[in-house]
C-alpha cells in the first residue's frame, strides 16, 4: 500500500536523511567520514588490539607450542579478521542507507511490529537524497570497500606466510 505524498507520514527516525545524519554523528560510523588516515588509524588501533588475545588463543595449539614464528604469524593472521569484522559492519550500514537514499519510496513502521508501510518521496526529496547519495556516500563506500581490499589482503599476505615458513 502506497500512502498519498500530500504529508510526510514516516517517523522522523526512520526518513532516510536523517538516518544519514544519526550515522555521521555515530562514534563508529563515523570513522569512514573522516580522513582516510583517521579510519586506517582506528583499524589499525583495533587490530593491535586484539592481537594479544589472539597469541594467548594460538598458544593453546599444540602444533604451535613449539615453533615461535608460527606461532607470532598465525596470531598476526587470525588478529585480522577484527578489522575485517568491523569494516564489513560498516560497509553493510552505510551500503543499506545508500540504497534507501536512492529509493523512490521510504519503507516504514509505524508501531513495533512490521506493518509494512510505503510512502512516496517528494521529486524534491528523491532530487536531494540522489545527490547525498552520490556526493557524500559513495565516496564512503568507496573508502570502506579500498580499507576492506587492503586488510583481505594482508590477511591473506599473513596466512601466506604462515604456511611457508
Amino acid at each position: 500500500m502506497i500512502a498519498p505524498s500530500s504529508t510526510c507520514p514516516v517517523p522522523k527516525d526512520q526518513i532516510p536523511l536523517e538516518e544519514y545524519l544519526q550515522l555521521k554523528r555515530s562514534w563508529f560510523f563515523s570513522w569512514p567520514t573522516e580522513a582516510k588516515k583517521q579510519l586506517n588509524q582506528n583499524l589499525i588501533i583495533s587490530w593491535l588490539l586484539i592481537l594479544p588475545l589472539s597469541f594467548i588463543v594460538s598458544n593453546g595449539s599444540y602444533n604451535l607450542k613449539g615453533d615461535i614464528n608460527s606461532l607470532i604469524l598465525t596470531s598476526i593472521s587470525y588478529s585480522f579478521l577484527l578489522p575485517i569484522l568491523l569494516l564489513l559492519r560498516q560497509l553493510l550500514g552505510w551500503r543499506h542507507l545508500y540504497n534507501r537514499l536512492r529509493e523512490e519510496t521510504i519503507s516504514y513502521e509505524e508501531s513495533g511490529w512490521y506493518d509494512g508501510q510505503i510512502w512516496e518521496k517528494p521529486q524534491s526529496w528523491i532530487e536531494k537524497d540522489s545527490m547525498i547519495a552520490e556526493y557524500e556516500i559513495k565516496p564512503i563506500l568507496d573508502k570502506l570497500k579500498y580499507s576492506m581490499t587492503y586488510f583481505i589482503l594482508s590477511l591473506i599476505t599473513s596466512i601466506f606466510f604462515t604456511n611457508y615458513t
